[in-house]
């Protein structure tokens, strides 16, 4: 009997979801495909023609998740009406909200990432393309705005933005603040900056600073969450002065 698109994609989120319970429950090197195949009711071959091995169900859950985020920011009751920056914070809140129920397991993968780079990104997520076409998006919207002058490099620039957001995301996990109090204050800040960097047109020098922040300290969580909160203050502060 042939499988339909929406099986393939349910049974795609039962993997995914019993692997995210059995890596927290038992850790990832101590999970099998086996138990996960059997958690989610599937066979335990079923599991392969779908997941390879454990660190493509990591990519997987990262894939439909981040998916879920864009279906739920896509549909949001005028959308259209909002500014670039209440967009782009509606946008990594809206991911942020699809990760939290799951955290632990988020936690685990990201150290799971950090330990093997290279394994689990050597192919491309499928979710980085979508929210990058999505910032590229956004970016032509604000072309549109006279508040705005012509966004150079906007493919460069949504990749920055994919960037971003996993670095917010890897902030979000070393955040132990009130009701991640850090994460807002970082994200409000950042976006800030964002928008006024884009208003001023000192893209390309912004651009440099910027990358350098979220690719060595955000993604790389070499340096506590109130050092990288006050790195972003300084920076924002040194924009802010540069646009004045």
């Amino acid at each position: 009997m042939k499988v339909s698109l929406e099986q393939k994609l349910e049974t795609r989120r039962k993997l995914v979801n019993a692997a995210a319970d059995l890596f927290v429950i038992n850790g990832f090197d101590k999970t099998s495909m086996k138990q996960v195949a059997r958690e989610a009711g599937v066979g335990d071959a079923t599991i392969y023609k779908y997941f390879p091995n454990k660190d493509k169900l990591i990519l997987g859950f990262y894939d439909i998740r981040g998916a879920d985020a864009l279906e739920a920011y896509r549909n949001t009751d005028d959308l259209e009406s909002y500014t670039f920056s209440e967009k782009l914070q509606l946008l990594i809140d809206t991911y942020l909200e699809q990760l939290i129920a799951d955290r632990e397991f988020v936690d685990l993968t990201m150290k799971q990432f950090l330990k093997s780079p290279i394994a689990l990104l050597k192919d491309e997520l499928s979710v980085a393309k979508a929210y990058r076409e999505e910032f590229k998006n956004l970016l032509d919207g604000i072309n549109e705005e006279n508040d705005y002058p012509e966004i150079p490099m906007q493919t460069t620039v949504a990749t920055l933005l994919t960037d971003y957001l996993l670095g917010i995301t890897f902030y979000w996990m070393q955040d132990e603040s009130e009701d991640f109090g850090n994460t807002t204050q970082l994200t409000d800040l950042s976006i800030a900056m964002i928008d006024a960097v884009l208003k001023s047109g000192l893209i390309n020098k912004a651009m440099d600073v910027a990358g350098f922040i979220i690719k060595t300290h955000l993604m790389r969580g070499m340096c506590g969450s109130s050092n990288i909160l006050s790195m972003v203050q300084e920076f924002k502060s040194t924009m802010d002065a540069k646009i004045k």
